[in-house]
């Protein structure tokens, strides 16, 4: 009966080893599913925001590239003569403007990067502000420091590409 006993209790030992040992295998097996999915997730993240700053950095060129269509359009109308504060932009230039700034409003509104966010911010200020200019002068000067801030601009912009695309 002592043999008996010892092979019953032999049986639950090895019962309940196996059952600890299939539990913690399926523990484990989860948690690895739930770090691999994670890690797909944050993957996939960073190419969608990679993604979203090259077309933001393109935006930012076409932006940029309108905005000094106005100011050539600006200038040429005052050398013809024409008051700066009655100047007007050509339908075509002025539609450009506007489509790259919705564009680079949206397409700033999905990066995460705070500091690429508030650079863009000041950039279409400056931007702005040099398209509102009170003669050629002042104008010129404005369309200068803004171009050289979007310049600026786009260069942090490809870095931040770079530090995606290192990441992933």
């Amino acid at each position: 009966m002592d043999a008996a006993l010892w092979g019953f209790l032999g049986t639950l030992v090895g019962a309940a080893a196996s059952f600890l040992a299939t539990y913690l295998s399926a523990k484990y097996a989860a948690k690895s599913q739930g770090e691999a999915a994670a890690n797909e997730r944050a993957i996939r993240e960073q190419l969608l925001q990679r993604e979203t700053l090259i077309e933001l950095q393109n935006e930012l060129i076409n932006l940029l590239r309108a905005n000094a269509a106005i100011f050539m359009d600006y200038m040429r109308q005052a050398q013809q003569g024409m008051v700066w504060s009655q100047l007007v932009a050509s339908v075509e230039t002025d539609e450009a403007v506007r489509r790259a700034f919705a564009q680079v409003s949206v397409l700033t509104s999905r990066i995460t990067t705070d500091t690429i966010r508030s650079e863009v911010g000041k950039v279409r200020d400056l931007l702005n502000k040099a398209l509102d200019a009170n003669d050629h002068v002042e104008a010129d000067h404005r369309h200068r420091t803004a171009m050289l801030a979007g310049v600026e601009l786009i260069e942090k912009v490809g870095e931040e590409i770079r530090r995606c695309s290192i990441a992933v």
